[in-house]
């Protein structure tokens, strides 16, 4: 989702009396300014040029090669994700 999307689906969890973070996480895909201003600031996680690229090189050559193991996410997590143990 976009960094703006995310952003305002935050301020739609808030005003919905739900807290972002305790009650429901949010994460963008762009690594905005703004994504690090707000409170509290986005996660992010990318490369989602480079899946686009890969996805439409797929559609428009479905013979090529393409290694969905080669793509690396670059994970940021800020304070609207919390780590959570797995449920047991």
């Amino acid at each position: 989702m976009s960094d703006v999307v995310t952003i305002g689906a935050m301020t739609a969890i808030r005003a919905a009396g739900r807290a972002v973070d305790a009650d429901i996480a949010a994460t963008g895909s762009e690594d905005i300014r703004t994504s690090r201003d707000v409170s509290p600031p986005v996660t992010v996680c990318g490369p989602l040029q480079e899946v686009g690229y890969q996805t439409l090189q797929a559609l428009v050559d479905p013979a090529s090669e393409q290694d969905p193991d080669a793509l690396r996410f670059n994970v940021r997590l800020r304070d609207n994700t919390t780590r959570r143990e797995p449920a047991a």
